[in-house]
């Protein structure tokens, strides 16, 4: 049986409804014993939110938050279903 447009999987489809993706980033991913996981529609927003949790969190000062960390977090930044 050839699937027809708007069925995948012999389910209803509907390219409008599919849900759509964010960002999300692990803090472990980085190497921290940590669960905070930071979400957001833009890098800068989790950028933004890892920041703020380094240094209530983590003790960090603004300038130990350093670029080859900033280029740690961007490398482990995934999209991720609602």
């Amino acid at each position: 049986m050839a699937m027809q447009a708007g069925y995948c999987c012999l389910k209803p489809y509907n390219i409008q409804n599919t849900k759509k993706f964010m960002l999300k980033f692990k803090c472990k991913d980085v190497g921290f014993e940590c669960g905070f996981v930071a979400k957001g529609k833009t890098e800068d927003e989790i950028l933004s939110q890892c920041a703020t949790h380094a240094t209530k969190d983590h003790g960090m000062k603004p300038e130990e938050i350093t670029d080859d960390l900033r280029n740690k977090i961007k490398a482990n930044i995934h999209k991720s279903l609602f």
